[in-house]
């Protein structure tokens, strides 16, 4: 099989904690073929840790290049829809970090984009292939747990500079995208509730900041009501010890 020749946009925790050791299973599907990162010592650096891939720090010049067909988009939250209407302008195939975009009007503008350019455009949510949810899933499915009629799902962890590296990132502190850890964080169980029950036509949320040093919020509980009539509540704590 012909390897996919891919080009990574953004050096960071992500890039190198999360795609790095998933793209290593995957050698077989796909080649690096060019990083980029504006800081050039990062760039630097994760080039080492590839074995010397050839690094750029303006992402248009890895799209104009030919030995790129693919990207793989690893940035702050804010800088995802551009550069994913630039990949896709330039021809390349796109796998984007989540959340989609910093607002709805953007998200909205990124979905578009589907049927704006005929290549493939992915998000990066982890979520929806762990195997525990798609167990789930299939069980219920086949009525094996019964008709669910109601959900709920608890997340408490505590997140400080201290013990998550996630928030320590500058721009997750001073970010310039809605909802803080919320966001950022919680789609991944919006993503797993939305797959398993389906999707959420119906919500409120109240929201808080408890630690004034990781963003804007990090507290939610929301209330919602899925397109399959099933109601349900996501409590999700980023500044909690749990219990």
């Amino acid at each position: 099989m012909k390897k996919v020749k891919l080009g990574i946009i953004g050096c960071g925790i992500a890039a190198q904690s999360l795609h790095w050791p998933a793209l290593q299973k995957l050698k077989d599907e796909f080649e690096i073929t060019t990083i980029c990162n504006h800081t050039e010592k990062k760039a630097k650096d994760f080039s080492k840790i590839l074995g010397g891939v050839p690094y750029v720090l303006d992402y248009h010049d890895l799209l104009q290049r030919p030995d790129v067909e693919a990207v793989d988009i690893v940035l702050p939250i804010q800088l995802n829809c551009q550069v994913t209407k630039d990949a896709l302008e330039a021809g390349k195939h796109v796998i984007v970090e989540k959340p989609l975009a910093a607002n709805l009007s953007e998200a909205k503008m990124m979905l578009d984009f589907e049927d704006k350019y005929s290549l493939v455009m992915m998000v990066a949510e982890n979520y929806r292939y762990r195997s525990i949810f798609h167990q789930v899933k299939n069980y219920l499915h086949q009525g094996k747990i019964g008709e669910p009629y109601a959900v709920f799902w608890n997340g408490f962890t505590l997140n400080t500079l201290k013990n998550n590296k996630y928030a320590q990132t500058k721009w997750r502190i001073n970010h310039q995208y809605k909802g803080g850890f919320v966001t950022d964080a919680g789609i991944h169980y919006i993503a797993a509730l939305r797959d398993m029950f389906g999707n959420i036509n119906y919500g409120i949320a109240f929201t808080k900041r408890v630690n004034p040093n990781i963003g804007e919020m990090d507290s939610m509980s929301f209330q919602f009501r899925t397109d399959k009539n099933i109601y349900g509540v996501l409590n999700a704590f980023y500044s909690s010890k749990g219990y």
